[in-house]
């Protein structure tokens, strides 16, 4: 189905809410993500790639050097959603999207997104 090396961007994943919200943000032309940090957020949940080295027959040079930034990505994540989870109050994520969150989807996703 797929030739050798020819690349994740070209591979067709499960529709998860990362994929989802990849497909949404990449259509969003106004947005400041780079396409690095959109492909961590699509290849992130792909973790037989990113933690096994599964799927390598697959890997473009790009996503060779991608492949780091995604495990770095997933390991924040992680951690950061096992911090949320411990601390999981209305006013921690509130104040959380006041002083840091909503600056970054200001930054990151100006204008509106097309759903």
């Amino acid at each position: 189905m797929y030739r050798e090396g020819s690349g994740l961007e070209n591979v067709l994943l499960c529709f998860t809410g990362p994929e989802y919200m990849h497909m949404v943000l990449r259509n969003h032309g106004a947005t400041n993500i780079p396409p690095r940090g959109l492909a961590m957020l699509r290849l992130y949940p792909l973790e037989p790639w990113h933690a096994r080295d599964g799927y390598t027959e697959l890997e473009s040079a790009a996503d060779k050097d991608t492949k780091k930034a995604v495990r770095q990505f997933d390991a924040i994540r992680r951690s950061t959603l096992h911090s949320v989870t411990v601390q999981r109050r209305e006013a921690n994520l509130e104040r959380a999207w006041h002083n840091h969150l909503s600056d970054l989807v200001d930054k990151f996703f100006p204008g509106d997104l097309a759903w």
